[in-house]
């Protein structure tokens, strides 16, 4: 991984929580369980209420633990970041967990491509980890700026960054409580090269409290990223691929207030869609033409809900 005479360079991983201290051992234990020999765990409690305190205390000096006020996740991974003292930085939800072999394989081809600002990963999902043994090699596919700011393509836990990088495009933006990790890898892929192995390396745990629930917060957040994104000297002024993005987070938009029950507001950004971008985009990609049936669908799905007799 390093030369045999030299010490492999610390990984930080910041752990925000907020009131999960159901959760937040399993993703410690899944830092610590890491096969990769040097990290540091730094656990920035953002003001919770229940006894997240107590159950980490029995790690003792293992993590380092920092309270604060109630502030927010963008604000809880700054304080996080600006603690950690590692060369690269990684970030972990505390309701989500690692594979063990996470950093092993990304800190291998960080270290063998010093170019590269930030590493991503695929993911689990499900009810419970089953975890699939990554490849010993994984492809490896570069993930440019238009793809990043026209689709969301991968989550916060599977990323490693180098800490350079958060020196030369800052921190997250506090302003945002959604979206704020998309809108920082716009920012970091306009500089630096950023590039996804094809391994499953962490594992998301759907729940209720999740906070991709909540629809009308999710489209509000996601167009204020979008709005910043197109400030970038980068992006500024491509009015075609702006019009494109903006078309697939509306088409996201009415996915989730389909899903939310709410078919007219549904409909609504289904249309919108189709207006700013009638030609095929990402997410029709497995399914062409989704947005066609679904703004078929709409209607009818709008007309069951009301005819449905109230509870």
């Amino acid at each position: 991984m390093t030369p045999s005479d030299a010490p492999a360079p610390l990984v930080s991983v910041v752990i925000p929580t907020f009131n999960y201290a159901r959760f937040v051992t399993e993703a410690v234990d899944s830092v610590l369980a890491q096969t990769y020999p040097s990290l540091e765990v730094v656990v920035v409690d953002d003001g919770s209420t229940d006894d997240t305190r107590e159950v980490l205390a029995r790690y003792s000096d293992r993590i380092r633990y920092i309270y604060q006020p109630n502030a927010g996740l963008p604000a809880a991974r700054n304080t996080g970041i600006k603690a950690a003292r590692g060369e690269f930085i990684g970030l972990l939800d505390s309701d989500d967990i690692f594979h063990p072999r996470k950093f092993e394989l990304q800190m291998r081809y960080m270290l063998a491509h010093p170019e590269v600002g930030m590493l991503a990963t695929d993911n689990f999902t499900g009810q419970s980890p089953c975890w699939e043994d990554p490849p010993a090699d994984p492809a490896v596919e570069p993930v440019p700026v238009e793809a990043i700011v026209t689709r969301s393509r991968f989550g916060v836990c599977g990323v490693v960054i180098r800490r350079e990088c958060f020196e030369e495009v800052g921190l997250f933006d506090e302003s945002l409580r959604s979206a704020e990790d998309r809108e920082m890898w716009i920012r970091l892929a306009a500089r630096f090269p950023v590039m996804k192995l094809q391994a499953k390396t962490f594992w998301y745990r759907p729940h209720a409290g999740s906070m991709s629930r909540a629809a009308a917060k999710m489209e509000h957040y996601e167009f204020q990223a979008l709005d910043r994104a197109f400030t970038l000297p980068t992006l500024r002024d491509r009015w075609w691929l702006e019009r494109r993005a903006r078309s697939v987070a509306a088409f996201s938009a009415g996915l989730r207030y389909r899903d939310a029950g709410m078919h007219g507001t549904a409909l609504h950004r289904i249309i919108r869609s189709l207006w700013l971008w009638p030609l095929p985009h990402p997410h029709e990609d497995a399914k062409p033409f989704a947005r066609t049936k679904l703004l078929f669908l709409a209607p009818f799905r709008l007309i069951a809900g009301l005819a449905r007799p109230s509870p």
